[in-house]
This record gives structure tokens, sequence and C-alpha cells, in this order.
């Protein structure tokens, strides 16, 4: 599966260590992370790097979060959406298009 590394902003990921070395919970470091502009996709690749955990941890993490409860019905519908997308485009055969790897996409994978 394809994953961008994405930069990671040292000063508030080191802000986050020491709130985790002080007795924070997740989801006070989720919500310390929201508030200084973290967007999803930034949470889940410090969550992975400070917890030293996989992406799909990190991401599941994330998603199932109180902090980003807001987001969970969006996030779980463009989901659903791009999976129908992908199954739709595996299932053309169209001999233009690049193979598709439908992975981590379905509940049945691991």
């Amino acid at each position: 599966m394809f994953y961008q590394e994405l930069p990671l902003n040292q000063a508030v990921l080191e802000d986050a260590r020491k709130l985790m070395k002080a007795g924070a919970d997740i989801e006070l470091i989720l919500l310390f992370l929201r508030d200084r502009g973290f967007d999803q996709i930034d949470s889940i690749t410090t969550i992975q790097v400070l917890m030293e955990m996989s992406h799909a941890e990190a991401k599941k993490l994330i998603c199932f979060s109180k902090a980003w409860s807001d987001r969970f019905y969006r996030v779980q519908d463009l989901h659903d959406k791009a999976c129908k997308a992908l199954h739709e485009l595996a299932a053309s055969g169209d001999k233009e298009l690049p193979r598709i790897e439908l992975v981590g996409f379905d509940e049945t994978e691991p």
C-alpha cells in the first residue's frame, strides 16, 4: 500500500512527548494535536512516531478516538465511496488502468 511520508513538526512532537511523559492519555494528546492545527493525517503520522506503532494502528486509534469523533461519519463515507469506486474500476477490466489492489479497505483484510 502507498503512504507518502509526511514531514513531522518536531516542536509539536517534542511537546506531545512531554505530555505523554507527564501522564497525559491519548485523548488529551490528540486534542493537543488538533489544537495545534493538525489534521487527521498529521495526527496519524505524529502518533505513529510518538507511540512507535504502524500506520494502520495509528489510523485506527485516531479514527475511533473521542478527539476526532466529529469526523467519523464523514471519513467513513469517504472510505466507502473510495472503496466502491476502486471496486468498480477493478471490475471494469480496463487494460489502460494500472493494477488495482484493494488491501485494507474491507473488514476481512488484515
